[in-house]
């Protein structure tokens, strides 16, 4: 079972996840931001086989924030960040390639005419820039931020909006408003008075019968979890499941199997005692166990960034004080983290020829003088790369190497005091050693793999798509541009090496 048959069964079962009907005004609002973009973008028509509308899409966000304010609802958005830093559960690293794995073969078919959704790989950079733009609220936090993201809103009293599974979950006090049903688009009036509101959904945990409302955890534990795989043929009196696919069935027989048990532990005992192997009922345990604890809230950590600024907590070494800050405002990428903490990162896949090499072959010298930079070393060192062979995701080690020309014994400590020329040689790579250009190359070290301020001049790249590239290909690269090259580096502003990778990756 996945979470995204956990999802099915959830949208396919209102009569107990029940939703009623909610004239939302004069709130607060905790948004998943990722959930957000997503659904923005793929609802909303625009381009996604071309690299993205970026223009349109800025446009479409604007909109929704300005409803939200007609409304009197603040807004506070929460990030994603890395694959869990040190300590951070190797489950969610096993789904981050899974993901990867579906998005080479969407962005395939997406290049051979096929219908996909495939997200152009600058989405969250200009979701962040409008955001910033706009004055919104938001933090990126260093893990997953479903968590986080449960207890501000919890902390607070206010609903969270999402579509993700797991806030059907989460016992909030607020809440969720399921984004789906948030009709924010078309602004309703409250009778006589002329204030506006967003009709939506609203769902709660506490509306669920008891016994459900307390086995709710270990149930969605079970059903979203990779690890643990029941043999539906050893549980006794195994429960007749409704229609749907085969996955739906499943978890809904689970549900029902689990409703005999009234408290937790008794469901958990219940599922151990027909686990024959002892490693692996351990193992379970242990899921099962963490899963009650991961679906308990209390104090969110980013409370405290939204009212005072203030750095988020993180329990990993590997990561010195001042890039938590810079994590949390989102100026400096999540793959930084994933480096520092784990030393590997599952890079982006841009729709294109899977026949071909992948574009982030192009930029790997960029990458490795920036592993170089991070890791504070000159040789011995090296990060595991997800990438993409033809449709296939493999991992290579590629070693961290600062170029020749760049001042010895460069520490992370002391690095954002490393001026700009020290680093500028490596980036004379990209029109020496690119024998066939393409547009997603472009991508791939123009705007995705180097930070604002050392990307080629706009002139430059105007030059270098007029030279190169055909007259669609230019169209596609039209709003690219716009943001790329918005805070570009200019001759006569100081740069520091710490803007080396800002917004990295």
């Amino acid at each position: 079972m996945e979470a995204n048959d956990l999802r099915s069964y959830i949208s396919s079962h209102k009569n107990i996840f029940v939703l009623r009907n909610k004239q939302f005004r004069d709130s607060k609002l905790v948004i998943d931001g990722c959930n957000l973009y997503h659904t923005l973008y793929f609802t909303s028509g625009l381009d996604q086989a071309q690299g993205g509308e970026y223009g349109d899409f800025e446009t479409v966000v604007r909109n929704f924030f300005k409803n939200l304010k007609e409304c009197r609802i603040k807004p506070y958005v929460v990030l994603d960040g890395g694959d869990g830093g040190e300590d951070g559960d190797d489950g969610e690293f096993r789904n981050l390639k899974k993901k990867g794995e579906i998005t080479i073969r969407k962005a395939h078919a997406l290049s051979t005419g096929r219908l996909r959704n495939v997200l152009p790989i600058l989405v969250k950079t200009v979701f962040v820039q409008i955001l910033r733009k706009l004055e919104v609220p938001f933090v990126q936090c260093v893990a997953k931020a479903q968590w986080e993201t449960a207890a501000l809103a919890n902390e607070w009293n206010c609903p969270v909006l999402s579509n993700k599974a797991d806030f059907y979950i989460y016992d909030m006090k607020g809440g969720l408003l399921p984004l789906w049903s948030f009709q924010w688009n078309i602004l309703s009036l409250l009778n006589q008075s002329g204030e506006k509101f967003v009709r939506a959904k609203e769902y709660f945990v506490e509306r669920l019968r008891p016994r459900r409302r307390r086995l709710l955890p270990v149930f969605a534990t079970i059903a979203s979890n990779d690890d643990i795989h029941l043999d539906k043929g050893s549980l006794p009196n195994w429960a007749k499941p409704s229609k749907g696919s085969t996955a739906t069935k499943d978890i809904d027989a689970l549900f029902k199997w689990l409703s005999k048990f009234k408290k937790q532990k008794q469901a958990i005992n219940g599922v151990l005692s027909h686990i024959t192997d002892p490693a692996y009922s351990d193992k379970v345990h242990n899921v099962l166990t963490q899963g009650l604890e991961d679906y308990q809230l209390y104090l969110s950590s980013i409370a405290e960034f939204f009212t005072s600024g203030t750095a988020l907590p993180d329990s990993s070494p590997c990561l010195p004080e001042w890039t938590l800050q810079q994590l949390a405002k989102g100026k400096l990428d999540t793959v930084v983290m994933d480096v520092l903490a784990k030393q590997r990162t599952v890079l982006s896949f841009p729709v294109e020829n899977s026949l071909y090499s992948s574009s982030n072959r192009t930029s790997q010298p960029i990458r490795q003088t920036i592993y170089a930079l991070l890791l504070g070393v000159t040789d011995g060192a090296y990060v595991e790369e997800y990438d993409r062979e033809e449709l296939e995701i493999t991992s290579s080690r590629v070693e961290a190497v600062l170029p020749s020309k760049v001042v010895p014994n460069l520490q992370l400590e002391t690095l954002k005091d490393v001026k700009y020329g020290a680093l500028g040689s490596v980036l004379s790579y990209w029109p020496l050693g690119t024998q066939h250009a393409t547009s997603c190359h472009l991508v791939g070290l123009g705007y995705k793999r180097i930070p604002n301020n050392l990307k080629l001049s706009y002139s430059m790249v105007a030059k270098a798509k007029q030279q190169f590239f055909r007259p669609r290909q230019r169209l596609a690269l039209k709003h690219v541009s716009h943001y790329s090259f918005s805070t570009m580096f200019r001759p006569c502003q100081k740069c520091f090496a710490s803007d080396f990778w800002v917004l990295y990756c």
